[in-house]
């Protein structure tokens, strides 16, 4: 996924379901 608010997450380590 190449969505803003994913890749922020993504930043703190996290992974949105």
């Amino acid at each position: 996924m190449s969505d803003p608010l994913t890749q922020e997450r993504s930043r703190a380590g996290r992974c949105p379901v």
